[in-house]
This record gives C-alpha cells, sequence and structure tokens, in this order.
C-alpha cells in the first residue's frame, strides 16, 4: 500500500471506529477491543504485528517463559529491532523467565526497571507507514495473551500523530529509567 493509500485508510478506519461506523467497507487500521475471546487474542495481535513490523517495544510489568514461548517462533524470525522492558515490580518475574528473555535474537534487548512501581501493559508496533499499538490489560504471560478476560485497546496512528508522540516519550522516559538485563542483575535479584 502506498504512503497516500495507508494514510487515507487510516483517516477511514479512525472515522469508523471513533466518530461515525461505517460498515459498507472494511477498515484495515479500525481501533479494536482485544478482550481474548475467538478471533480477537491479544497473541493473534502480536504474532501479526510481529510479522510485519520494522521495530517494537513491548512495555509490561510482568513476563513468564510460558508468555515469552508464545510468541517465541515469531520472535526468533523478527527481522528488525525491539525492545522489551519489564520490572522488578513485587518481585513477580521469576529468575528463570527473566533468563528466557536473555535467549531471543541479538536485535531484540531485554531491560529492566528497578525500584519503580512499573505496571504498564502496551505493545507498539513501528511501520513504515504508520504505528500500531495495543495498550490494555495483557502482561506478556500466556493466560494474558490467550485466555483470561482481558481489555486491550489496539489502534493504528501516522507516525505523526500526537498519540504516535505520546507512546514515544513514554518509551524514552521508561528506556532512560531502565537498566539492560543481564546474567549478572538476574543473580543479584535472584
Amino acid at each position: 500500500m502506498t504512503d497516500s493509500n495507508a494514510r487515507a485508510a487510516l483517516e477511514r478506519s479512525v472515522r469508523h471506529g471513533f466518530l461515525h461506523a461505517d460498515y459498507s467497507e472494511y477498515h484495515p487500521y479500525q481501533p479494536t477491543l482485544r478482550s481474548n475471546e475467538p478471533d480477537s487474542s491479544a497473541l493473534e495481535v502480536l504474532r501479526g504485528e510481529l510479522e510485519e513490523a520494522e521495530s517494537f517495544v513491548f512495555s509490561v510489568a510482568f513476563v513468564t517463559a510460558g508468555g515469552i514461548g508464545t510468541i517465541k517462533q515469531q520472535l526468533a524470525e523478527f527481522k528488525g529491532s525491539g525492545t522489551i522492558i519489564t520490572a522488578d515490580y513485587l518481585d513477580f518475574n521469576s529468575p528463570d523467565a527473566l533468563r528466557e528473555l536473555l535467549t531471543l535474537p541479538e536485535g531484540i534487548e531485554p531491560r529492566i526497571m528497578q525500584g519503580i512501581p512499573h505496571h504498564a501493559k502496551g505493545y507498539i508496533f513501528q511501520h513504515s507507514d504508520h504505528v500500531t499499538a495495543m495498550v490494555g490489560s495483557s502482561n506478556l504471560t500466556r493466560n494474558a495473551l490467550t485466555s483470561n478476560t482481558e481489555w486491550n485497546l489496539q489502534f493504528s496512528t501516522s507516525g505523526d500523530g500526537d498519540i504516535a508522540d505520546q507512546l514515544r516519550e513514554a518509551v524514552e522516559w521508561q528506556v532512560k529509567h531502565s537498566v539492560k538485563l543481564t546474567e549478572e542483575w538476574i543473580a543479584e535479584y535472584e
């Protein structure tokens, strides 16, 4: 899709989702509530976006080995760059889950926010002509991505939209206030 076609489709999708529903045509970028109903799981979104995006940022309070395992194949095949930001919040994350993050391909950087009550749940995907995000209640755990009743809003924006700027600023703040996850950090945490 050319940039002008993508932008026009994005504008129609935003109107459909936020101003006036129009079911007469397909809206590829429409905002969608992902609640893990059949054909509406958070896992579907992550897998699909990882196949198309150029880069990504996951900002999640909690990760489990099972959650990472649900998308490990897509992460292994991902050609772009990625960042996964998690935390030591409530000491929920197990050392084994954190070690699983260290097994991801070189272009994916795991980071840890320490001593900050980080409870975010957001997944941001950068494409050549737009940004797609899913923000809501799903951590990077198997049940949160597949079967728990969760509320995640998936939406798309042009790269120069205000919400894209807000997401970039939030990510920049989190990267600035986090450290690269290392085996040494995990051993001390353990």
